[in-house]
């Protein structure tokens, strides 16, 4: 996989969100003390699942209460993953892509401990599936009759 861009927001001094593209060679260029440090950084908390410090969150952003968050973007992605005990499948099949194709990732750190990591994808949806995760299992099995699946 490659890195196709970083998301920093309310990050640092990155206070609105700003996006970085990376291509074959990406060279950071700038005055001290401009940020260029605190995208290396974002990236080691990024890729090693890190917590933040409480400096890290952009000041402005701690004073109302918003948090930190860090979005990777991926291309050249794997033909097949193993999901499970040798259960193979793509990201496409599995609608983990966003709309450009690409495998978005997105980490909120909504406290000092570990962030929230969400995937940002184009996933379909469908009127008597859309709740599907919040059910219990009684209720899909009512459902997967109602529906006449089974």
């Amino acid at each position: 996989m490659k890195i196709v861009s970083l998301t920093l927001e309310n990050f640092r001094s990155y206070r609105n969100p700003v996006t970085l593209s990376f291509n074959d060679l990406t060279v950071l260029i700038g005055k001290n003390d401009i940020g260029k440090s605190s995208i290396l950084e974002a990236l080691d908390i990024f890729f090693e699942n890190r917590k933040i410090d409480s400096d890290d969150v952009n000041i402005e952003a701690k004073a109302i209460g918003e948090t930190a968050k860090l979005t990777v973007i991926f291309s050249n992605l794997p033909d097949e993953i193993d999901l499970d005990a040798g259960a193979k499948t793509n990201l496409i099949d599995e609608h983990l892509l966003n709309s450009e194709g690409l495998l978005e990732i997105k980490k909120d750190f909504t406290s000092l401990a570990k962030p929230k990591t969400f995937i940002i994808c184009n996933h379909p949806s469908n009127e008597n599936a859309n709740d599907l995760l919040s059910l219990k299992i009684k209720d899909l099995q009512s459902r997967i009759k109602t529906l006449g699946i089974a």
